[in-house]
């Protein structure tokens, strides 16, 4: 076995977590933006607030999650020309 697995009561804290309600560890502060918001405006966002997505609303309705790999895979598609925004989840 590895070190990991070896040590005493390393997974216990993981396992009490299981037991949270969803409430205890949600965000509710959470931070959203709009369908035309340029790119440029919500990586400046994410790294500004130090935050991985952020909820796309339209007329306080959720559409959408934008996350800094969305971003990244963008920039990418745009470097190759290879468009992987219909194959990558």
């Amino acid at each position: 076995m590895d070190g990991l697995s070896e040590a005493s009561g390393m997974f216990e804290p993981a396992e009490a977590v299981l037991d949270i309600p969803i409430n205890g560890l949600m965000s509710v502060d959470a931070i959203t933006t709009t369908e035309d918001a340029s790119i440029g405006a919500i990586a400046d966002l994410m790294a500004t607030r130090r935050i991985h997505r952020v909820i796309v609303v339209r007329e306080k309705e959720l559409v959408g999650i934008i996350s800094v790999m969305d971003i990244l895979r963008s920039l990418r598609d745009q470097e190759t020309g290879v468009d992987t925004s219909k194959t990558c989840a």
